[in-house]
């Protein structure tokens, strides 16, 4: 008796959770987390520049901005197994770059031989983008030009199509206090081979970045998992400041790179009326939701479906003007979030949440996790 009374109480328990979630879909009530401080400004080694977060082959994350040096260093974030470790991996000595988009490649049989990382970075200054190879020999991390084109207005981020070998690249001329289309611009690098063989990495010199259009400030950018979708943000600005922030999608034309069929996926005013608040970095899951950074006062990160609908709010109580985000861990289900510090703007600080049921494409490419 005690016991059908247990199960019944534990059905209705059961059926009035159910109630409130259905509820609450109907009403369009949106999930929302807190992430958790990770790096604070009381241990943070880096500067208020501390942008492009990406994860290596083996689950290490890093960011741009390292020990203060405006966006000429990179260094880790956490580890593989989602602890704290910040360490150099590279630094412009000259202060003739400054990086801001990052993104590591697997490494193929060839490279394998004498190298156990390879990165690329956004240059600014350089108006190209850049390959790291470190060494097995010596532990050296250096850098050579691998895409450019003096007509970038940037590069600010990029995204990479590891199966064809392309690059896509945006950049948004900031200083103009009134947006106007041409303010910002997408570019793509034509691979030769996928990034997995041989064909292109023997070619030393760079490749020249090709135009794909203009736009008003290009940010965020990312390829989705299976290569065939471009994810795009934009915003307009007047008199400094954000009105309007869009992310369009794009079909990629698997033989030539190219894209077309522009769709607005999200404007951000219709959703939430957060038009005023400019995106940032964004990453997808293997899933491919999309996880954009909202680069405002109030620290947050919102998880997209690939049709445009909102599912989920993180709450980042370390961070303002949060900057880019990146899976890592030991299962890739760990975000990492960076931004200025909340309580100390000229340090960058890391958020982390660790409640999304799919790893980050990014993490998912790499073999060695397997």
């Amino acid at each position: 008796m005690g016991g059908s009374m247990k199960m019944t109480a534990l059905s209705v328990m059961l059926l009035m959770c159910f109630a409130v979630r259905a509820t609450d879909a109907q009403a369009g009530i949106v999930r929302t987390v807190v992430a958790k401080k990770f790096i604070t400004s009381s241990v943070s080694r880096f500067g208020l520049g501390i942008e492009g977060m990406a994860v290596d082959q083996v689950g290490n994350v890093y960011a741009v901005g390292f020990a203060g040096d405006g966006t000429s260093g990179i260094g880790s974030v956490a580890n593989a197994r989602a602890q704290l470790e910040q360490n150099l991996l590279v630094k412009d000595q000259t202060a003739s770059s400054s990086f801001n988009g990052l993104r590591f490649l697997p490494l193929s049989p060839s490279l394998s031989t004498n190298f156990d990382l390879r990165a690329l970075a956004a240059d600014v200054k350089s108006h190209s983008v850049v390959q790291f190879l470190r060494s097995k020999r010596d532990g050296r991390t250096r850098g050579s030009p691998f895409c450019q084109n003096s007509s970038m207005i940037q590069p600010n981020d990029i995204a990479v199509a590891v199966k064809s070998g392309r690059i896509y690249m945006t950049g948004g001329a900031y200083s103009n206090v009134n947006t106007v289309v041409g303010h910002g611009d997408l570019w793509m690098c034509e691979g030769r081979s996928s990034f997995t063989n041989t064909s292109r990495e023997l070619d030393l010199e760079p490749v020249e970045a090709k135009l794909l259009g203009l736009f008003g400030l290009t940010n965020g950018i990312e390829v989705s998992p299976d290569e065939k979708t471009l994810y795009l943000t934009e915003s307009f600005h007047k008199f400094g400041e954000p009105y309007s922030n869009f992310i369009w999608k794009f079909d990629i034309d698997q033989k030539t790179g190219l894209v077309d069929n522009k769709t607005l996926l999200v404007d951000f005013q219709k959703l939430d009326g957060s038009g005023h608040v400019d995106l940032d970095g964004m990453r997808c899951d293997v899933h491919g939701n999309l996880f954009v950074t909202k680069n405002g006062m109030n620290g947050e990160t919102v998880k997209i479906s690939p049709t445009g609908e909102l599912l989920l709010r993180i709450k980042l109580p370390g961070l303002y003007e949060t900057t880019n985000v990146e899976f890592g861990g030991p299962d890739g289900k760990t975000l990492y979030m960076s931004g200025k510090c909340i309580d100390n703007p000229d340090l960058g600080c890391v958020d982390m949440w660790d409640g999304n049921p799919a790893p980050g494409a990014a993490w998912a490419l790499s073999a060695l996790h397997h």
